[in-house]
């Protein structure tokens, strides 16, 4: 069916974006009922115009032209599926609208973790698509006291453990290895072809200790989804 409604949409002068990467250029989003929170929904609500069911596409087939979207567009809440580890839900409408006012993530920026879910690459789209900054390393206190941006890790549980035994010692503190941008903060994967970090306890405290939050991926998946960044914590 998928390929058929590609096929058909292209008939009808409609482009379609396949590469995640391509996905911030699109002015609809097609899903399927019930809906899942994929990556691509994740970067289409910040910049979509419409979020329709697949029934559209059907519907732009069957007249030969693109249709009105309205009485195909996603009404009310959808949620996470019941049992699902992840639980989530939003208003496309009015995730939309929130999207039409301003991007939700303008004036933060990321620094994520090698082990978050959705990859590090993908999480950097949304991110990005949602008006954020995604960055290799996060200033230190004395250097952000002037900074209006605001900082965070994004990280996970698996990322969030002391380094195992096997790694070097250091003042009775286990450490992940220094990687090759020797920045205060090298216990931390920076989104570039270094080798795997683990962010250790030692270097959430440092972190904490700059006034930096460390999230989990999940907060900022919702902030996203409901296109609000009311849940995220100032920088101090």
């Amino acid at each position: 069916r998928e390929e058929r409604l590609k096929n058909a949409l292209r008939q009808v002068g409609a482009g379609l974006l396949d590469r995640t990467e391509d996905v911030a250029d699109c002015t609809h989003c097609v899903v399927e009922v019930p809906v899942k929170r994929t990556v691509k929904l994740c970067i289409a609500v910040s910049r979509a115009q419409h979020i329709v069911t697949a029934e559209w596409a059907e519907a732009c087939m069957k007249a030969g032209a693109l249709v009105d979207e309205g009485p195909f567009a996603i009404k009310g809440t959808v949620s996470s599926a019941p049992g699902a580890a992840s639980k989530w839900s939003f208003s496309p409408q009015d995730a939309l609208r929130r999207a039409a006012e301003g991007p939700c993530l303008a004036g933060c920026a990321f620094l994520l973790t090698q082990s978050i879910a959705p990859k590090p690459e993908d999480m950097a789209l949304i991110i990005q698509s949602a008006g954020g900054k995604v960055v290799p390393d996060l200033p230190t206190k004395s250097s952000a006291a002037d900074d209006p941006m605001r900082y965070f890790a994004v990280s996970c549980a698996k990322d969030q453990v002391c380094a195992s035994a096997d790694r070097h010692v250091s003042r009775g503190v286990l450490l992940a290895p220094r990687c090759a941008c020797d920045s205060p903060h090298c216990l931390i994967y920076p989104l570039c072809n270094l080798s795997r970090f683990e962010l250790s306890q030692a270097a959430v405290k440092a972190l904490k200790k700059d006034g930096h939050k460390v999230l989990m991926a999940e907060d900022i998946l919702l902030a996203v989804i409901q296109q609000s960044s009311a849940r995220l914590p100032g920088r101090r």
